[in-house]
């Protein structure tokens, strides 16, 4: 038998051994890894969730740092895709293909000569942070099950746990906010009622002097034209922004349906559904239960329709006792 031969023998033996062992491999294959991480949810769920924070923590951007990367679609969310070409890492390209803001992520990953496989990033609340877990699920080819079976959770999984590793340092990295206040919101049917109003523009520092000279004024004249009023003082917020110090807000007295409003004022109706919560404390601190108020109405897909307002149910004048301080927030819906 000749050297050829020989060879020939070898090479088939060897194929028929991996045709064997394909079939005992399966045609699709699963990873995970999880890591808790000491940061709120939504940290982690950030750096995910937003295709550019990956040049922080992932894998392969270690590999070849140089790598040509190219970004479409919105910024961060479903519908961000990520393409990459490298000498190292081959090309390819990532897609979210869903969001739940701060719970999962899913997306879509197709490597040129590799197909299309899917992952998945799951965020848990646990005592010390977050619980993250990342998976991955691709249909395998018959004769690539040998080497996918052997080599995935060697290559794939150790990229993954330094992943997830880095991705820990990251969010522990990120200054973290306040707790949201528990709260407990409804949603309510309000009767017509009637406001005298004044609209003002200020910033942030401003708002007590701008409320102040609004309610003072609307005061003096419902206290002139001696017209009754029907509640508490209430604010309208207009616009509010914390980045550039922008308010506009108008605020003013519920008053009875037949008044009529003074010189720069207006007389001003309020009615319909809206979605309502109580909040006791200082004002300063209340902007968190307004973020746990926009964030019970994302969880439970109510939509607000205009600007929220405050009824300021305790006169700070006469309770000097901030935590007994009661307002009540509404937003239109």
């Amino acid at each position: 038998m000749n050297a050829v031969k020989v060879i020939l023998i070898i090479l088939a033996a060897i194929f028929g051994i991996w045709l064997v062992a394909s079939a005992l491999f399966p045609s699709h294959c699963h990873l995970e890894r999880s890591i808790v991480i000491n940061a709120s949810p939504q940290t982690v769920f950030d750096q995910v969730n937003t295709l550019k924070n990956w040049t922080k923590w992932s894998y392969w951007e270690e590999l070849d740092p140089n790598a040509k990367k190219t970004y479409e679609g919105p910024e961060a969310g479903k519908g961000s895709k990520y393409s990459w070409e490298s000498s190292k890492t081959g090309k390819g390209n990532m897609i979210i293909t869903e969001s739940t803001a701060p719970e999962s992520i899913r997306t879509e990953l197709e490597i040129a000569g590799e197909g299309k496989a899917l992952a998945e990033f799951k965020f848990e609340p646990v005592d010390g942070g977050t619980k993250v877990t990342w998976d991955f699920d691709k249909d395998v080819s018959f004769l690539k099950r040998v080497f996918v079976g052997l080599m995935l959770n060697k290559f794939l999984g150790e990229a993954y746990e330094k992943g997830l590793a880095k991705l820990k340092t990251v969010s522990e990295s990120v200054p973290q906010a306040p707790a949201l206040p528990v709260i407990e919101a409804s949603v309510v049917e309000l009767s017509a009622q009637y406001a005298i109003t004044m609209r003002d523009t200020t910033d942030l520092q401003g708002i007590p002097t701008s409320l102040g000279m609004i309610f003072q004024t609307v005061m003096e004249y419902i206290t002139s034209k001696k017209i009754e009023t029907s509640g508490h003082p209430l604010a309208i917020w207009h616009a509010f922004d914390p980045a550039t110090g922008y308010v506009e807000v108008e605020a003013g007295m519920p008053v009875t349906a037949s008044a009529k409003a003074g010189p720069n004022m207006k007389l001003i109706k309020m009615d319909g559904k809206a979605v309502t919560t109580t909040y006791f404390g200082d004002y300063k601190k209340m902007s968190l239960t307004y973020d746990a108020l926009r964030e019970w109405m994302n969880k439970n897909n109510v939509i607000p329709t205009g600007a929220p307002w405050d009824v300021y149910i305790t006169d700070p004048m006469v309770e000097k006792d901030t935590a007994k301080w009661q307002t009540e927030i509404y937003f239109p819906i």
